[in-house]
């Protein structure tokens, strides 16, 4: 799911491009270049990314950020995860047959399942 709806009826498309990284980054102080997981555990910095990733549709509909994180409550707020793991995961995805791997990490967004980073239990 790419897109969802807030609680107002509006339709979001998340997008995540070099200038949504680049105005959270400057914006939060958090790249998205690592392991994206914080951002989905922390309201803020999820809003506020959220709504750089839709910044073209926000100036379209003269919606500002507080207007914005207003109408993310009920089912808008599961959905709108979701939306934003995916544009997240399609920003940065997997080699196909033949190419380099990617440099970024393998964990990202949501669900985050990797172990990779955490200490052995041994």
């Amino acid at each position: 799911m790419t897109e969802f709806k807030d609680t107002e009826g509006r339709t979001w498309h998340p997008r995540i491009t070099v200038l949504t990284m680049r105005r959270f980054e400057e914006v939060a102080g958090i790249s998205l270049l690592g392991d994206t997981t914080e951002v989905f555990k922390n309201l803020g910095h999820f809003s506020r990314l959220l709504y750089e990733s839709v910044i073209r549709e926000v100036h379209e509909r003269k919606i500002d950020y507080d207007a914005f994180c207003d109408a993310l409550s009920g089912e808008a707020l599961p959905d709108s995860m979701t939306a934003l793991n995916a544009a997240i995961e399609a920003s940065f995805p997997a080699p196909k047959a033949g190419e380099a791997e990617n440099p970024l990490p393998a964990s990202r967004g949501v669900g985050n399942t990797s172990t990779d980073s955490q200490p052995s239990q041994e």
